[in-house]
């Protein structure tokens, strides 16, 4: 006696969650941040290779470890970890912040952390993924940035020249520095409601105006100040 039972729906079934596998796999391995994921306890159950990638670390022997216990972490960053943590445990369910990570060679590299909880149907903690992504290049463009802003500011302001910053259409004056006030006579606020014609005798404006759109300019002005008196400049833009 044989019987048959029709398994198609089930075969189909298993190549489908085998097929899903596969693709989570390729996309958790070949993923730009390193992905950890954790249990219910808080025990890393799995973790990508970008770690190894970037900071010089096998990621074998973090399984099994807690989050906080990552080798790569400073101390700063050990009390971040926890401190996040008891916010999520307090209810919230996602964490978002920046930590600073010791690679196997010393280089500091900056990581950009994002934690997802994942909760049971009574909101107790069944485990977390969290992904860290390497923002270095992008932190230190930043601040070298700001660095060179606050340099252009100091030049700036404490240059011996009087120097105007105004738009080109209309020549409304944007900013100014201290020694544009002290020649001019007037403070920077009033000189912020003015145009660059404003402080241009008529007999040479025309002139001035006529070089504005041009790449480069240089030439002698009479300009007035807030008392009437009028001065000579010279004009390099």
């Amino acid at each position: 006696i044989e019987t048959f039972i029709d398994i198609t729906e089930m075969k189909q079934l298993q190549e489908q969650i085998s097929k899903n596998e596969k693709k989570y796999h390729t996309m958790f391995q070949n993923s730009p941040a390193s992905i950890i994921m954790t249990n219910a306890d808080g025990i890393i159950i799995d973790i990508n290779d970008r770690v190894a990638e970037w900071l010089g670390y096998d990621a074998k022997p973090i399984i099994g470890k807690r989050v906080h216990e990552l080798p790569f972490l400073t101390k700063q960053s050990r009390r971040k970890i926890v401190e996040e943590y008891k916010k999520r445990a307090a209810g919230n369910d996602r964490s978002d912040y920046e930590l600073s990570l010791i690679a196997k060679d010393s280089r500091v590299h900056i990581g950009s952390v994002l934690v997802n909880t994942l909760r049971d149907d009574q909101q107790k903690i069944q485990g977390e993924i969290i992904t860290i992504l390497d923002i270095t290049d992008e932190k230190n463009a930043n601040d070298q940035m700001v660095k060179n802003e606050k340099k252009f500011k100091e030049l700036f302001e404490n240059s011996n020249d009087a120097i105007f910053i105004h738009t080109i259409d209309d020549e409304k004056i944007l900013a100014v520095n201290k020694r544009a006030e002290e020649v001019t006579g007037y403070s920077r606020e009033e000189l912020l409601t003015m145009t660059a014609g404003d402080l241009s005798i008529e007999e040479t404006y025309g002139e001035h105006n006529s070089l504005i759109n041009n790449d480069t300019l240089h030439i002698e002005s009479n300009f007035k100040k807030k008392d009437g008196t009028i001065i000579w400049v010279d004009i390099s833009a």
